[in-house]
């Protein structure tokens, strides 16, 4: 009888434990895939910062300069980006910041036409554990002509949301195309976007109100 006792208290003691470890195992938090690539980036606290490509992406000076990275980390970024140029010149972790308490903002400079020039803001998701958004901030690109120019503040608004203020500059050179004609068209598009929404969405791209709103920012970049 005292066998059997033992027995009994020995399979529930047996069976407790295991109980146990598999509420431990369910209650740990699933160690995300970005880890190791999150440590690429620099921490960053917002208040507003204005992004910018660069003639001279590789000065020491330049603020995007960022930190290369190698393939297996390439390759946790959507395919979009990550398979878009093939002879790659490089892509860098820049900074990451909080956009909210599920979502990390991280500022990557990728490849673009000729050059590492576009700097993009990647939206990391941490209850999917995956990039859900990617919002170009800044770009810079010439060529027979024609020149353009992509600047970008990210800012905290009254409510503590992240927003982003575009402003797209295009010029052609009417020379290349008539030596007789020595004119240059100018084109100036702007965009608001919420980058604090599950998903980006645009608020504005009124020119008149959003040039007027943010004046300050504008008149600071050009007088640079």
């Amino acid at each position: 009888m005292r066998k059997l006792l033992y027995l009994i208290i020995l399979f529930l003691f047996c069976n407790c434990n295991q109980t146990d470890k598999k509420l431990e195992t369910q209650d740990k938090p699933k160690e995300s895939k970005y880890k190791n690539l999150l440590i690429r980036y620099k921490d960053l606290a917002i208040d507003t910062l204005e992004v910018y490509s660069s003639d001279d992406l590789e000065s020491q000076a330049y603020k995007y300069k960022g930190t290369k990275l190698d393939t297996t980390e390439i390759r946790l970024f959507p395919r979009q980006i990550s398979q878009e140029y093939l002879s790659a010149d490089g892509y860098f972790a820049c900074y990451k910041f909080s956009i909210d308490s599920n979502k990390i903002g991280l500022i990557t400079r990728t490849p673009s036409t000729y050059a590492s020039s576009s700097i993009k803001l990647l939206i990391l998701d941490k209850t999917k554990d995956a990039i859900t958004g990617i919002i170009e901030l800044a770009e810079t690109f010439g060529d027979a002509g024609d020149v353009a120019e992509k600047n970008s503040w990210i800012f905290n608004d009254s409510n503590k949301k992240f927003k982003c203020f575009i402003w797209v500059k295009e010029s052609h050179d009417n020379s290349v195309d008539n030596v007789n004609d020595t004119t240059i068209e100018h084109w100036n598009n702007y965009y608001l976007i919420n980058i604090s929404k599950n998903k980006a969405d645009t608020i504005s791209t009124d020119e008149k109100i959003l040039t007027k709103k943010f004046a300050r920012l504008l008149k600071g970049y050009a007088s640079r």
